[in-house]
């Protein structure tokens, strides 16, 4: 189950949002799944912690990612009408996934809510790859 909300949250939000992609599909396979594995050390330091400070990195992670979002890929430019159209989607996209996350906060099931906390934070560190 966490491997198909973190892949879900994931894929869904880097879909419009861009940002960091690797040189080849064994290097994208690698990145992601090294991302995956240290989600569990993630959630171990989570749990320690108030709830609160959850969704606030939450928010601080999506706003990182509106901001810099569309990221281009060297292989798919898009023009300035996409890009508003990416940015507007990633927007929605961060709203759900935040709803989410505080909706399972809320009914105390905080392991979900730190997986689309962690994958928030991934997905903004990879915002500033070299452009």
């Amino acid at each position: 189950m966490h491997f198909f909300l973190y892949y879900g949250c994931y894929m869904s939000i880097r879909k419009y949002s861009g940002g960091y992609h690797a040189s080849s599909m064994g290097a994208c396979f690698i990145t992601f799944l090294v991302t995956y594995l240290l989600l569990d050390i993630f959630v171990m330091i989570g749990l320690n912690h108030y709830q609160l400070i959850l969704f606030v990195i939450g928010i601080g992670s999506s706003f990182v990612i509106y901001l810099r979002s569309p990221i281009d890929c060297a292989n798919k430019r898009l023009s300035n009408e996409m890009k508003k159209k990416h940015q507007k989607k990633t927007l929605y996209m961060l709203m759900v996934w935040l709803l989410i996350m505080l909706g399972l906060i809320l009914m105390n099931q905080i392991v979900y809510a730190l997986i689309i906390c962690y994958c928030m934070i991934v997905i903004s560190c990879f915002m500033f790859e070299k452009e």
